[in-house]
């Protein structure tokens, strides 16, 4: 892989966190504790650490026969290296926990 691929999949992943965090938060009608630019951020940051962890998920037997769907088989495999689902899988489990985390803290 070489720099200009690897940028490039950052800013994906980056674009991803910050769509499904637009979309999580148009769906769901709440506020966060900090407001839409703390929102954003644990959702990249979701993107990318869900895009590596969920995608250890997506190497099971089980799910590796999501790869006979043709687009499918795109979004886990292509040639940016990034797995769409696990990315945006994880940008949904970050914002419910902050969310969750954030309706049960006391504010001043």
């Amino acid at each position: 892989m070489n720099i200009w691929t690897f940028l490039l999949s950052t800013f994906i992943v980056i674009l991803v966190g910050i769509t499904g965090t637009f979309i999580y938060i148009k769906i769901d009608n709440k506020d966060f504790f900090g407001g839409m630019t703390v929102g954003i951020i644990v959702g990249v940051i979701g993107g990318f650490l869900g895009g590596y962890m969920f995608d250890l998920l997506f190497k099971l037997p089980l799910l590796m026969r999501l790869q006979d769907i043709p687009v499918i088989k795109h979004l886990l495999v292509n040639q940016f290296d990034i797995n769409f689902i696990a990315s945006f899988l994880g940008v949904w489990v970050f914002l419910w926990v902050y969310e969750y985390v954030s309706e049960h803290t006391e504010r001043s």
